[in-house]
């Protein structure tokens, strides 16, 4: 009886982490295509009205509304953190880091990684124009579960 009754608990609790994995995916993905279609619509409107007008030009404008968007948003979760990167030349160029869990780190904080490090592969994968979840190693080698997608107007991810 106790057999039969751990093989049912076992079974149940295989089944409620998968279905809250799956669940969980299928909202980050949410959240990071709307975040980036979001940032597209800003990029395509600081090409047409900003390229003039802000130093740096029209990617210098939308990063910076970005920037300063998340500097004012307290809405993720104590262990949720958006970031938002480029390529430069061989490395990953963390251009936003945005961490509730750690309130003295700066959401624009630079931090390199080399592409094809065995760190940043959510964001890796982003670069390279491929969009999903993962369970994967962060910029910091933490294991996360990671939801990635390029910005593609920006060349960002």
């Amino acid at each position: 009886m106790i057999i039969v009754m751990l093989a049912v608990v076992s079974v149940t609790i295989y089944m409620l982490y998968h279905t809250a994995l799956k669940e969980e995916r299928a909202r980050l993905t949410e959240i990071v295509t709307s975040q980036a279609r979001l940032m597209e619509a800003v990029a395509r409107f600081d090409q047409r009205y900003s390229s003039e007008d802000v130093p740096g030009g029209a990617e210098q404008a939308t990063l910076g509304q970005i920037l300063e968007a998340h500097r004012n948003y307290r809405g993720f979760g104590k262990s949720s953190e958006f970031t938002l990167a480029k390529l430069a030349g061989d490395k990953v160029q963390f251009l936003l880091r945005h961490n509730n869990s750690e309130p003295h780190s700066s959401p624009d904080a630079p931090a390199y990684i080399s592409m094809g490090s065995p760190l940043a592969v959510p964001m890796q994968l982003a670069l390279q124009g491929k969009s999903g979840t993962i369970i994967g190693r962060d910029y910091r080698g933490a294991e996360v579960l990671a939801a990635y997608e390029p910005v593609a107007i920006l060349n960002y991810g």
